[in-house]
């Protein structure tokens, strides 16, 4: 098993703003470890930093959340 990743709680639709009951985080096999991924400890993947952000990109339950998938309000392309 390698490090944790952050992961959908629930499907997450287009347009979805993101809560503290939207994500959590999920040990993750490092074979299967991606660059795109949010993994714990990593400064931009601090879940107080993400809790308002909208999702880009529909995102299903327990899947691992990339970075391209959120859009923040001081991002190009926020509602």
């Amino acid at each position: 098993v390698g490090p944790k990743i952050l992961v959908a709680r629930k499907a997450l639709p287009v347009g979805t703003i993101i809560d503290a009951e939207a994500l959590t985080y999920q040990p993750w096999p490092k074979e299967l470890m991606q660059s795109a991924y949010y993994m714990e400890g990593q400064p931009d993947a601090d879940l107080q930093n993400l809790l308002g952000t909208v999702v880009r990109y529909p995102v299903t339950a327990g899947q691992p959340l990339t970075r391209g998938a959120l859009v923040g309000p001081k991002d190009r392309g926020f509602l």
